[in-house]
């Protein structure tokens, strides 16, 4: 187990993609938990008006994981990620500036769309791993983007006390976008493309292949 735990740990694109994960994570919960909230006392959003922005933003990243899937294959892992990231900045920015709830959809729309990433981070994840460290790979991606949601709901709790519902909702979107914008220059940086790699595999594979039928 050690072993297989220091190799995911090793693994420059994992822990990428953890980290980064793991460090917008824990803005998003200064914001997010309480966005409802926002919308209610802040903007006076109808309660049938904040279901149906959920519908909106639901709908939408479920409707861009299948063309996210395609473009990561097409034109790589990484440049779906890198800027899938940046939509997340846009998104926060957006929504940081509505004056009213109208105003939220775009901003709503944007963050949906950060949904054709999805695909890319389990591909680059499992490109990037041999075959029998994969699980390992995916419980170590899990297990760093899930941390921040342990201690984050009472911090947050006690941030939004300080500031307050409208201020601390609007600073934690301006931090959010902050981390996404660090988190998409990281992963410009630092993630390795795999995709390539997989092509060059299959090529040999089939070269073999026509080797042994010849024979």
């Amino acid at each position: 187990m050690a072993s297989a735990l220091r190799g995911v740990l090793s693994n420059r694109n994992v822990m990428t993609i953890s980290l980064t994960n793991m460090l917008y994570n824990v803005f998003n919960n200064l914001w997010m938990l309480w966005w409802s909230l926002y919308l209610v006392e802040e903007m006076n959003t109808p309660v049938t008006v904040i279901g149906l922005l959920s519908m909106i933003q639901m709908t939408g990243s479920i409707l861009f994981q299948l063309p996210g899937g395609m473009l990561a294959d097409k034109y790589g892992r990484k440049k779906v990620i890198v800027y899938g990231t940046s939509l997340r900045v846009i998104g926060a920015l957006l929504l940081w500036a509505a004056p009213t709830w109208e105003w939220v959809v775009p901003g709503l729309i944007i963050n949906a769309l950060t949904a054709v990433y999805n695909p890319a981070f389990s591909a680059i994840i499992a490109d990037s791993m041999p075959r029998e460290s994969r699980g390992s790979a995916f419980g170590a991606y899990r297990m760093f983007t899930s941390l921040p949601g342990v201690f984050m709901p009472y911090v947050s709790g006690y941030y939004l006390e300080v500031l307050g519902i409208r201020d601390g909702v609007k600073l934690g979107l301006l931090m959010f976008s902050v981390a996404a914008a660090i988190a998409t220059l990281v992963r410009a940086k630092y993630l390795k493309e795999t995709i390539s790699t997989i092509k060059t595999n299959v090529e040999q594979i089939k070269e073999e292949e026509i080797g042994l039928l010849e024979l």
